[in-house]
């Protein structure tokens, strides 16, 4: 109940056996009021009520009142059969000069004038409602101080959900938790509920200094019977003996919040934020707007997005398979999963549904086979607490604080007993290559990949990988199923928390490219390889672009040599029906060297420009030798390097020209005068391949390339701020055994390619 209007009320007073108001009086010769007597008593040529506007009521007494306000001249001006304050829904007062409303049905009709019982007490609107102080009152609910015994007179939460407050040390304590406790004195909180709300409440805030407790009662707050929820301390807490909570009130009424402070004699200051966020069922447009464990969604059946519970959680069949949510659903990870579809029976349907005893151990599917925590599970041989997901994705998100706490795998390059651990499934083809690595603000973590039978001390698998805060990079691995174990290495719980698991390999030459994982960004043919053959059967083969065959008769074989090859992937040799700058036999710049390989300004015979390192201003040369000396003095600057931003120093611009594919390629400054930062970046001087500032005999710089394309590139060598001088350039690579080594490159006192450790150049080529 509200504290009502103040009514200024109409005065009268008797004289002799008459009643005169305050403004006029009735006819004293006849008794009776003027606003009934039949007489034009104030001369306006309006006669009584409801036709004189002077007049409230047929016993007014006087027509020459001014005209009343509509909340107050007794009439249904609104028409909605409602006359004036307090009967009216639209009068908040008896002044209010409009009586207009959109009640029953208008979004903004009263409480005690909508036809609704909103405080749940049984009656309902004004006069009916003891809540209600007029038809306008928005509050039917009636106020209690001793709700929650006497001295525990309830606050109101302002209207941000904010509230600081002190508990006294030695105040008496009026209520307890029966399930998380509460000794000293408390402070009590009124929640009003409309309508299904989630309401969280935390006193996890800087301005709490004392050990709180926080708990929630029905309108009935005394016995602690009824009790609705209760949080002593949580996981997670940045204050010590802090508090949070979250519960789905769905039933409108009056609820009771209470800050507790743990123990008897103790209190302090708090600062409590509690919120008020949509309940089940309730329209939404995001699903920041719905309290915990909903989602804004259109549920199945449904016209509009409400806040309900997670598709894997809301006791619905929303995929028509005869299987209810977590963990019944092969296609429910999770209860939290907003999706039920899943392909059972049939290819990607999870071991744990797919109606084979896959681990030959007598036991089919869940719940059947204990190692299944779920029927979403991917592997009946593992053995995991947390259930198997499959990886689809480059980026495979996890959190090993929700993990049991239990060591599900024995890795074999780490160990610290009860470090909890997560398992995944991955799907391969034949692999050329793998890298599996976590990235993570809070976890150190240790990675394993084990073969099909999961691994580990479990099972007495050995780890095909294993790695420590690292990395695991594999060679060559079969088709098949693997595992994927990432564990915290230690057992600290603070290092515990999210991390993304990420995941990317090149298929096999002759291997399957047919895996989701492939169209999902995984999964790639080798350089060279490209996706080919009849669909459903399509494998990694050289392309022709990179067969060593003169596909197109041009007397120009691959790329980067033929000009119809854009890329060593590209699988046609074709030239276009105009020839690119590059390969069309014109000295198109006119520096005097014509096409790929002779003019360095072309990355490839399909280079579009013969113009080498566009914004340099600088004359440029090509790298002929080991060593190539010069200097930045004098020079502009013409180019910023992507790892050193304070660089505003001139820059010089080299040419290299690798006349073969390089298995590895070492680029320094060693023996510069200065501090220099090194760039190698393609021939338009426009893309960044790879940059370093220190890595060489310190400051100088240091690259180290692998399996880098024939091909024209540029280098440039930079500078630490403002720095320049003398500059020294060394250039080393090794070929791979097989690859031609006719090139000038590879001869002389300068040769700077040379074929690889326990192979000579014979006949041309590496052996």
């Amino acid at each position: 109940m509200r504290t009502p209007w103040l009514v200024c009320v109409a005065c009268s007073l008797v004289v002799g056996a008459y009643e005169v108001g305050c403004g006029g009086g009735g006819n004293a010769k006849s008794g009776t009021p003027e606003c009934s007597d039949g007489i034009d008593n104030d001369g306006d040529g309006l006669v009584d009520f409801p036709d004189d506007p002077g007049c409230e009521s047929a016993n007014g007494s006087d027509e020459g009142h001014l005209q009343w306000p509509q909340c107050s001249d007794g009439r249904d001006n609104d028409g909605d059969g409602k006359i004036d304050f307090p009967y009216d829904p639209g009068c908040l007062a008896p002044q209010q000069d409009t009586e207009t409303d959109d009640c029953p049905d208008g979004p903004n009709c009263p409480q005690c004038s909508n036809g609704k019982d909103d405080d749940n007490n049984g009656v309902t609107d004004f006069p009916n409602d003891p809540g209600c102080t007029s038809a306008a009152d928005n509050d039917e609910f009636t106020d209690n101080p001793a709700a929650c015994a006497t001295g525990t007179a309830p606050l109101a939460l302002p209207f941000d959900g904010h509230v600081t407050g002190t508990i006294d040390p030695v105040a008496i304590s009026h209520l307890s938790s029966p399930t998380c406790g509460g000794g000293g004195g408390e402070q009590v909180y009124e929640l009003r509920i409309m309508n299904p709300k989630v309401v969280t409440a935390t006193t996890d805030l800087g301005g709490t200094n004392f050990d709180t407790v926080l708990y929630v009662r029905p309108a009935d707050c005394i016995p602690a019977a009824g009790e609705l929820t209760c949080n002593d301390d949580f996981m997670g807490s940045t204050q010590t003996g802090s508090s949070s909570l979250a519960i789905s009130l769905a039933t409108p009424g009056v609820y009771y919040l209470v800050v507790d402070s743990h123990d008897a004699g103790t209190g302090g200051n708090f600062e409590m934020q509690v919120d008020f966020l949509a309940g089940e069922g309730e329209p939404c447009d995001g699903n920041a707007s719905c309290g915990t464990g909903l989602v804004c969604r259109i549920p199945l059946g449904g016209s509009q997005k409400v806040c309900a519970k997670h598709v894997c959680s809301d006791g619905i069949d929303d995929d028509g398979d005869g299987k209810l949510d977590y963990p019944n659903d092969p296609g429910c990870q999770s209860p939290d999963d907003d999706d039920e579809t899943d392909t059972c029976p049939g290819v990607g349907c999870p071991e744990c549904a797919d109606g084979i005893d896959n681990d030959h151990d007598g036991q089919i599917d869940y719940p059947n086979d204990v190692t299944c925590t779920s029927a979403a599970d991917n592997s009946e041989s593992c053995p995991s607490s947390d259930g198997v997901a499959l990886i689809t994705g480059p980026a495979t998100m996890g959190d090993i604080s929700l993990a049991t706490v239990h060591d599900d795998v024995t890795n074999s390059c780490s160990y610290e007993a009860g470090s909890p651990d997560l398992t995944y499934r991955l799907d391969l083809p034949a692999v050329q290559s793998l890298t599996l690595s976590v990235t993570s603000a809070d976890l150190y973590p240790t990675i394993e990949l084990y073969g099909a039978t999961c691994g580990g001390t479990a099972v007495g698998g050995a780890a095909v990988g294993c790695q420590e805060g690292g990395a695991v990079t594999e060679g060559s691995l079969a088709a098949g199923s693997y595992y994927v174990v990432v564990e915290n290495t230690y057992a600290d719980t603070f290092e515990y928390g999210p991390f993304t698991l990420n995941v990317s390999g090149k298929i096999a030459t002759g291997g399957s490219c047919e895996s989701s994982l492939v169209a999902a960004g995984v999964l790639s043919c080798p350089v060279g390889d490209a996706c080919k053959g009849t669909v459903g059967m399509r494998t990694c083969q050289h392309a022709l672009c990179s067969d060593g065959i003169d596909n197109d008769g041009d007397g120009k074989i691959d790329y980067p040599f033929d000009p119809g090859c854009t890329d060593p992937g590209d699988d046609t040799e074709a030239n276009p029906t105009t020839l690119p700058v590059c390969g069309d036999g014109m000295d198109n710049d006119a520096d005097g060297t014509t096409d790929f390989p002779a003019d360095y300004g072309c990355s490839s015979a399909a280079g579009a420009s013969e113009k080498f390192c566009m914004t340099e201003m600088d004359a440029t040369a090509l790298i002929t030798a080991k060593t190539t000396v010069g200097t930045t003095v004098g020079k502009s600057n013409d180019h910023a390097p992507t790892c050193q931003l304070t660089s505003a120093a001139p820059d010089i611009v080299y040419a290299l020209s690798l006349p073969v594919p390089v298995a590895s390629l070492v680029i320094d400054t060693n023996g510069s005068a200065f501090d220099t930062v090194l760039s190698l970046i393609d021939t338009q001087c426009t893309a960044t391949i790879a940059c370093n500032d220190d890595g060489g005999t310190f400051p100088q710089s240091k690259l180290t390339l692998t399996n880098m394309l024939a091909g024209n590139y540029a280098v440039i060598i930079d500078a630490y701020q403002s720095n320049s001088g003398a500059t020294k350039l060394n250039v080393n690579g090794i070929v791979a055994p097989g690859t031609a080594c006719t090139a000038a490159a590879f001869t002389g006192a300068n040769a700077w390619l040379t074929c690889p450790t326990g192979t000579t150049c014979t006949g041309g080529t590496c052996h």
